[in-house]
C-alpha cells in the first residue's frame, strides 16, 4: 500500500480529500461531481480496517471502491485512466481521424483510397544551450515525431512548417493516428484551429478544446497539469490561424504574437510534448523567437521542421506518371497534393479530357461541382456554383477570416445570390421544387466547404480557397465592390491566391501577376519577389533594402528590369539561373546555393555582390568566400561579437542579416562579411541559415576581451 504522504499527493491533485485514515486503510472521498465516490487503498479490502471504512461510508450514501496500488506511478495511472475515459477519449480521437480522411476523400474521384504520403523535409534541433544538432530521423518522419513525444523526457516543442496546402494538416492528423496505435497509457489532444470573426484569445480557446475534448467531465487545471507532466502530449494544428499579422516574410512586430507563444510555452515544464503547425512563416527562424525562447530559462528541446514541396515521384507510380507524360501534361504545374492526388486517381479518360479540354485546375473543379450536382440533387450549374463561391471568398477576405457561423453563411447565400437560387428552383420538377432556404442548406454542405471549431464552415482547403481568390482578382471581382480593396486585402489571402495560382496555366498566372504589380498592393518585398518569379518567370521590380528568405529559384536569368539595391538573400537556392551583376549593388548572399549558374554581365564595384557561408560561388569573381581572410580591426570584432550579449551578458541568437544592417554604416560590407566569416572559421559563432548564435568558446573569448580592456 502507498505511504499516507504519497497517497495524498496523487489524490489531492484530482481532488480528492483525506476523509479518514485507519492503520490499515485510507479512505479518500470524491465530492464534485454527480456521485459522490470513496476509494479506500489497502493491502487486504478483507481487512477489519476496510471493512469497517467501507460499511461507514457506504451508510451515507457514497459508492466506495477498493484499490491496491503497487507504486505512485500505478496509482496515477490508474486515477488518469479513469477521469479521463481514456476509452471514449480515444474513440472520439478516431472519429476525428476518420472524418478527417473522409474530407479529404470527398474532393477526389470515386474509387480512391487515403493513403499518407511522406513529403521532404528539413530539421534542425536546438537545446537551451543553443546547441544545434541534426537528429537522426530514420525512414519516417511521423514514427519519429511520435516517438519522440510519447518516450523522450524532458520538454520538448515541435513546430511543423510548411507553405499552403504542403500537408502540415495530414501529417499533424497522421501522427495522431500512430500514437493511438501505440500501446501506451498517454493520451493526445488534438485541437484544430481556425480564424473566425470572434476576436479569440488563445488561452480561452485552448481552455474550451479541452472542454469540448473531455466532455467538461475533467477539471482544465488537470488537464493542464498532465500536459505539463507529458501524460497528454498536445497537437495543436494551424497555430498561424490566431495570428492577426501576416508573418509570412517578415518577424517585425513579434510582439503580437508573445502572448499566444507564452500561452504554449508556459506549459513547457516538466515532460510536456507540444506539437505544433503553421504556416512558412517568418516568426520560428527569427532571432526574436528564440531569444523569447532563452529568456524563458527552460531546459526544453526544440525541433523546428520544415515541409517542402512534393516530389511527383513520391505521388504518382512510375506507369501513372508515363502516362501523364505522354500526354504533354506540364507535371511541374501540379506539384500540389490536391492535384497529385486528383492526377493519382482520375482514370485515363479523365486524364485525355484534362489535356483536350481545359487546365487541370479547372477540370479538378469540374469534377468536384458536377459530383455536387448528383450528390445532393443541386440543380446548379458549375459556373453558377463558381459565382456564388467566389463571392463567398470575397467576403472571407473582406472580414479576414477563414471560416463563418453556418447561419451567417447561409444568410449570405440567400441574400446574394436570390437570382441564382430562384433560376435553380425552376429546374426542378413542381412536385420536389425545393424552398431557396433548402438550397442555401445544400450549398452550406458543399464539397468545398468543411466543418471547422465550434460548428463553423469554412474552405475545405487552402488550394480551393487560394484559388478562388485568385479568380476574383484577376475577374475584378474585388475591384466592382470596393475600389481601394488593395488596402483592405491582406497578405496572407495574396500568398494563398499566389500559391495556388502555380497550378495555372501561364496565361493566368501572368494575369494575377498584373494584377499585383499595378495596383498598389503594401505588401513585404518577399511576397513581390514571390510572385516575380513564380507567376512572371522573370524579376521586374527594384528591390531595397530588403530581406530575401528560403525561396528556391530555377531557370531565371536575373537581366534587365530589375535592380537589387543593399538586398540580403538568405537561404535560397538558385537552380540554372543566370546574373548580370550591373543590377546588383552591395547586395549579400548568405548560407545561399548556387546550381549550374552563369554570368551574363559582370560589374565593375567592388561591393556589388558579398557571399557569406554560401557554396560554391566560383562563377562570381572577387568572391570574398574564396579571398583570404585578412585581419580585421580589434573594434570589429568586438562589436561583432557584443551583438550576442544583452544586458548581464546574457547570450542571444543574431540573424546576420541584421548584424550587416546595423554595421553597414560603420563599417565596409566586405570586411563586415570577412570579419563574420572569420569568427566562424574559429568557432567563435554558428550558423544555421540566417540564424546564428555564440558559441561557448566565442563567449569564452569575449569574455577575456572585455576583462583585458
Amino acid at each position: 500500500m502507498l505511504l499516507e504522504n504519497e497517497a495524498l499527493n496523487v489524490y489531492q491533485k484530482y481532488g480528492y480529500t483525506l476523509e479518514k485514515k485507519m492503520t490499515n486503510a485510507y479512505a479518500f472521498a470524491f465530492t464534485k461531481g454527480l456521485y459522490n465516490g470513496v476509494d479506500i487503498l489497502t493491502d487486504d479490502k478483507e481487512c477489519e480496517d476496510a471493512k469497517k471504512l467501507q460499511n461507514e461510508f457506504n451508510q451515507i450514501g457514497y459508492a466506495v471502491e477498493f484499490r491496491n496500488y503497487q507504486s505512485v506511478e500505478d496509482a496515477e495511472n490508474q486515477l488518469f485512466k479513469s477521469f479521463f475515459s481514456v476509452p471514449a477519449v480515444i474513440s472520439g480521437l478516431k472519429r476525428k481521424y476518420n472524418s478527417f480522411v473522409e474530407k479529404v476523400l470527398k474532393t477526389l474521384p470515386e474509387g480512391a483510397h487515403y493513403s499518407y504520403i511522406k513529403s521532404p523535409y528539413e530539421v534542425c534541433a536546438y537545446n537551451q544551450d543553443s546547441l544545434i544538432e541534426k537528429p537522426v530521423v530514420g525512414d519516417s518522419l511521423v514514427k519519429f515525431i511520435c516517438n519522440e513525444m510519447l518516450r523522450s523526457s524532458g520538454p520538448l516543442l515541435i513546430i511543423l512548417e510548411a507553405a499552403a496546402g504542403y500537408g502540415k494538416s495530414c501529417t499533424a492528423y497522421e501522427i495522431l493516428n500512430e500514437m493511438l496505435n501505440e500501446k501506451t497509457t498517454k493520451l493526445p489532444f488534438f485541437t484544430e484551429l481556425s480564424r473566425d470573426r470572434t476576436a479569440s484569445i488563445f488561452k480561452h480557446v485552448l481552455h474550451m478544446e479541452i472542454e469540448n475534448q473531455f466532455a467538461n467531465k475533467v477539471d482544465t487545471k488537470l488537464v493542464i497539469n498532465e500536459i505539463e507532466n507529458g501524460r497528454v502530449p498536445l497537437i495543436i494544428d494551424g497555430f498561424d490561424e490566431l495570428i492577426s499579422k501576416d508573418f509570412s516574410f517578415s518577424s517585425s512586430q513579434f510582439e503580437s504574437v508573445e502572448n499566444m507563444l507564452s500561452t504554449i510555452v508556459d506549459l513547457l515544464k516538466n515532460n510536456a510534448k507540444i506539437l505544433i503547425t503553421s504556416r512558412k512563416t517568418a516568426i520560428f527562424n527569427s532571432e526574436e523567437f528564440h531569444n523569447f525562447m532563452m529568456d524563458k530559462e527552460i531546459q526544453y528541446k526544440l525541433y523546428n521542421i520544415v515541409l517542402k514541396e512534393p516530389q511527383i515521384d513520391d505521388w504518382l507510380e512510375k506507369d501513372r506518371k508515363n502516362l501523364v507524360m505522354n500526354l504533354n501534361f506540364p507535371l511541374s504545374q501540379a506539384a500540389n497534393p490536391v492535384l497529385l492526388s486528383y492526377l493519382r486517381y482520375s482514370s485515363e479518360v479523365e486524364l485525355r479530357e484534362i489535356q483536350t479540354e481545359c487546365s487541370i485546375v479547372d477540370k479538378y473543379f469540374d469534377f468536384l461541382l458536377r459530383r455536387e450536382q448528383v450528390r445532393q440533387n443541386l440543380k446548379i450549374e458549375p459556373d453558377e456554383q463558381m459565382e456564388i463561391f467566389k463571392n463567398f471568398v470575397r467576403y472571407m477576405t473582406d472580414f479576414d477570416v477563414r471560416t463563418f457561423e453556418k447561419k451567417f453563411a447561409k444568410e449570405i447565400i440567400l441574400e446574394d445570390e436570390s437570382g441564382i437560387l430562384e433560376l435553380s428552383r425552376l429546374r426542378y420538377n413542381p412536385e420536389e421544387r425545393p424552398r431557396k432556404d433548402r438550397l442555401a442548406d445544400l450549398l452550406t454542405n458543399h464539397a468545398f466547404l468543411d466543418k471547422k471549431r465550434d460548428l463553423n464552415i469554412g474552405m475545405v482547403n487552402d488550394f480551393i480557397l487560394g484559388t478562388l481568390v485568385g479568380y476574383d482578382l484577376i475577374e475584378g471581382v474585388y475591384e466592382k465592390y470596393n475600389p481601394k480593396y488593395h488596402q483592405n486585402l491582406s497578405q496572407t489571402m495574396a500568398v494563398l491566391a499566389a500559391e495556388a495560382f502555380k497550378a495555372q496555366p501561364e496565361e493566368k498566372q501572368k494575369k494575377l501577376w498584373n494584377v499585383f504589380s499595378q495596383e498598389e498592393f503594401e505588401y513585404d518585398p518577399q511576397f513581390m519577389f514571390k510572385i516575380d518569379f513564380e507567376l512572371n518567370r522573370k524579376f521586374s521590380k527594384k528591390y531595397e533594402n530588403a530581406t530575401i528568405s528560403d525561396f528556391v529559384v530555377k531557370g531565371i536569368n536575373v537581366d534587365e528590369g530589375c535592380e537589387f539595391n543593399s538586398v540580403t538573400f538568405t537561404n535560397v537556392d538558385f537552380y540554372d539561373c543566370s546574373f548580370n551583376l550591373k543590377l546588383f549593388h552591395k547586395a549579400s548572399f548568405i548560407n545561399c546555393n548556387f546550381y549550374k549558374c552563369s554570368i551574363l554581365n559582370k560589374s565593375d564595384e567592388k561591393d556589388a555582390v558579398l557571399f557569406f557561408s554560401c557554396g560554391d560561388t566560383s562563377i562570381f569573381e572577387n568572391s570574398n568566400d574564396n579571398e583570404s581572410v585578412e585581419e580585421a580591426t580589434v573594434s570589429l570584432e568586438r562589436r561583432i561579437l557584443g551583438m550576442y550579449f544583452k544586458t548581464g551578458n546574457t547570450p542571444r541568437h543574431r540573424q546576420i542579416s541584421n548584424i550587416r544592417k546595423d554595421l553597414m554604416g560603420e563599417f565596409e560590407p566586405r570586411l563586415i562579411s570577412k570579419e563574420l566569416h572569420k569568427l566562424e572559421v574559429l568557432e567563435y559563432i554558428r550558423l544555421n541559415g540566417d540564424l546564428s548564435f555564440v558559441t561557448k568558446k566565442g563567449i569564452s573569448y569575449f569574455n577575456s576581451m572585455v576583462s583585458g580592456s
